[in-house]
C-alpha cells in the first residue's frame, strides 16, 4: 500500500492527471485540507497532489520525463492503531528535455541556467512521512481485502486495487505540524541516512543533477515491479 501511494502520488504530480493514479488511490486518500492556512496541519493539506486545471496538456508544466526514481523505506512503525513511515525518494535521476535545446536532457532539479541546484542532495532526495490506518471511518465499506500475495513482477504498475483496507491519514515531504509552527520532515540525520541508501553515490548523483546530458539515465526494469496479473 505504501509503495502504491507514493508511486501514484509521483505519477499524478508529474503528469497532472489524477486518473493516472493506481486503482484505489482516490478511495484510500482524503481530499486535501485548506493548504497554507495559519494553524492548519500542513500534513493534511497535500495528501493528494495538486492538479491545476488545464495543466495536464501544458508541456512546460508537465513535460515528458525519463530516468528513474528509487525509493527507500527508512522506517515503518506502529502508532496506536495506525502506522508511521519515513520514506526516502529521489528526483536527481528524473530527467526532462531542455526547453532551449530539445536534443539535451537535464535533471528536473537543475535550474534552467544550468547552475548547480540549491542545497544539492537536500533538493534531489526527498524525505516523506506518511501515516495510514485500516480503521479510518472514511474508508468505504466495500473496500477490497488486504493484499496478501507478494507484489512484485515485470509490470511497472498494478493492474488492480492494491490499497485494500488502508487509508492515508496524513502525508508530507516538506513540513509537519500546524502552519506557522511546523518542523522539517527530514532533519539532517534522516536526510543523510537517505543519501547513504540511494543506489547512486554522491559523485554519481552530482554528475546527474548538474549540466546537460545527451541521454537520460536508463530506467531499466521496474524494481520490484508489480505482478503481470492481479494477485
Amino acid at each position: 500500500m505504501l509503495r502504491a501511494y507514493l508511486e501514484s502520488y509521483d505519477i499524478v504530480d508529474f503528469t497532472g492527471n489524477t486518473s493516472a493514479a493506481y486503482p484505489g488511490f482516490l478511495r484510500a486518500t482524503p481530499e486535501n485540507g485548506p493548504k497554507d492556512t495559519l494553524g492548519y496541519p500542513i500534513e493534511l493539506g497535500s495528501i493528494r497532489p495538486e492538479t491545476p486545471a488545464g495543466s495536464t496538456a501544458d508541456p512546460l508544466v508537465h513535460p515528458d520525463l525519463y530516468g528513474y526514481a528509487p525509493f527507500y523505506i527508512s522506517s515503518l512503525e506502529p502508532v496506536g492503531d495506525a502506522y508511521r513511515a519515513f520514506v526516502c525518494a529521489s528526483e536527481y535521476s528524473v530527467f526532462k528535455r531542455d526547453t532551449q535545446d530539445a536534443s539535451k536532457f537535464r535533471s528536473i532539479i537543475m535550474p534552467s541556467d544550468s547552475s548547480e541546484p540549491p542545497n544539492k542532495d537536500r533538493y534531489g532526495i526527498i524525505v516523506w512521512r506518511v501515516e495510514f490506518t485500516d480503521t479510518d471511518p472514511r474508508l468505504p465499506p466495500n473496500h477490497p481485502p488486504a493484499v496478501s500475495a507478494p507484489q512484485s513482477g515485470p509490470a511497472p504498475a498494478p493492474t488492480d486495487d492494491v490499497f485494500g483496507p488502508w487509508f492515508v491519514t496524513a502525508a508530507s515531504y516538506t513540513l509537519w505540524g500546524d502552519m506557522g509552527k511546523a518542523r522539517d520532515v527530514g532533519p539532517p540525520e534522516l536526510q543523510q541516512q537517505c543519501a547513504d541508501n540511494m543506489p547512486d553515490d554522491a559523485a554519481a548523483r552530482k554528475a546527474m543533477y548538474t549540466g546537460f546530458h545527451d541521454q537520460p539515465p536508463p530506467h531499466g526494469d521496474p524494481i520490484p515491479g508489480w505482478p503481470a496479473e492481479a494477485k
